[in-house]
């Protein structure tokens, strides 16, 4: 290979010294590069269905504490009754008394109505989420559910029926014990109705001072046995039917 002879190579470069200047620094905070944009997760969106389904308990909470103060009213009504077969009382104690009474079977039977509502969305609510967790899909529509718990003498059994179903896509308590629950239940809804059915009769229907009063006695039964019932149902439907009720046990028992 030819190289250059020793004359016509290039002398060596001299070195400049340069004087050390200031760091260089920024005066401002930069704002380029890139940036991570951490947006919030999105809130889980509930529709007018799903919210009636929540407030179905504290709605029935609150009947069952209104039946017990109508039961109560009813109760002093009976024993008003009672006192005047030996004696006459008050009109005027008689006159509040009565219109506290009206007043509170008001309100307990546009409660009672805004319960089934709830109830009607609860059963919406639930049995679509049980058919979409095993992939399938609720086969009676919104207006069968209505209709079969609002209709009077069809929503004594139509809602048993309802509530099979669901049973049958998923729940948390035994399949035997739950299946006996809910006859017990059903058993307990038509007597319910029976007896309310009766007691209307009985007080729209009476004749006389006696009967009067023994339809006043059957409503102070009436309106117990519904915040019973009413409380019973509600802690039943909570513990077969919300994934979020199921207790782990406290103890584990071992064999040795």
């Amino acid at each position: 290979m030819a190289r250059r002879p020793p004359e016509a190579r290039p002398g060596p470069r001299a070195r400049r010294s340069v004087a050390a200047g200031p760091t260089p620094r920024y005066t401002w905070i930069p704002r380029w590069g890139l940036v991570d944009e951490i947006e919030p997760p999105p809130e889980p969106t509930r529709d007018r269905t799903a919210r009636w389904a929540q407030a179905l308990t504290p709605m029935v909470q609150t009947l069952a504490t209104l039946l017990a103060v109508t039961a109560l009213a009813q109760a002093w009504i009976y024993g008003l009754l009672v006192v005047n077969r030996s004696r006459p009382l008050d009109g005027t104690l008689v006159a509040w008394s009565y219109a506290i009474t009206w007043g509170l079977g008001v309100v307990s039977v546009a409660m009672v109505i805004a319960c089934l509502v709830a109830f009607v969305a609860w059963f919406r609510h639930h049995r679509e989420r049980a058919y979409a967790d095993n992939d399938r899909i609720d086969p009676r529509p919104g207006w069968h559910l209505a209709v079969g718990s609002l209709v009077p003498v069809l929503n004594l059994v139509a809602p048993a029926v309802f509530v099979h179903e669901l049973a049958n896509c998923g729940h948390q308590l035994p399949a035997d014990r739950l299946v006996r629950t809910l006859r017990l239940w059903w058993a307990g809804w038509v007597a319910l109705n029976l007896l309310a059915a009766l007691t209307l009769v009985i007080r729209f229907t009476a004749d006389s001072i006696q009967w009067g009063a023994n339809a006043v006695l059957l409503t102070v039964l009436c309106d117990a046995a519904g915040a019973v019932f009413a409380l019973v149902s509600v802690r039943l439907l909570h513990r077969a039917f919300d994934p979020a009720a199921r207790g782990e046990p406290a103890t584990r028992w071992l064999a040795v």
